[in-house]
């Protein structure tokens, strides 16, 4: 049988936490790694309209990789993740979610 290896990147989404990168080299730094068939490309939690936009700007440029956006844990959140990159071939929507009664009670209220 054999063993399939995904790679994922989080230079993306770990760059944007230090504020290091400008817009257009997250817009390069996607390009490179869709053209090394990177299978996920990890981008930024959306902070405002600029990541909306750089998500938009990507969009077309990454055909080979699948677009990971983190998005909280609210109807909004993941509206809001998955119309920035709705137009992309692979995407997938990362949501953090408690397992454990205690997260799910502080946390999620429930």
């Amino acid at each position: 049988m054999p063993t399939t290896i995904s790679l994922s990147d989080a230079a993306l989404r770990e760059q944007a936490a230090k504020g290091t990168l400008s817009f257009k080299e997250k817009i390069e730094i996607a390009k490179y790694l869709d053209k090394l068939n990177v299978d996920v490309i990890e981008m930024p939690p959306l902070g405002g309209r600029t990541d909306v936009i750089f998500l938009h700007a990507i969009v077309p440029l990454c055909r080979a990789s699948v677009i990971c956006v983190p998005c909280a844990l609210d109807e909004a959140s993941v509206k809001a993740a998955y119309e920035a990159v709705s137009g992309a071939p692979k995407v997938r929507l990362q949501l953090r979610v408690p397992s454990s009664t205690v997260q799910m009670e502080y946390l999620l209220h429930k």
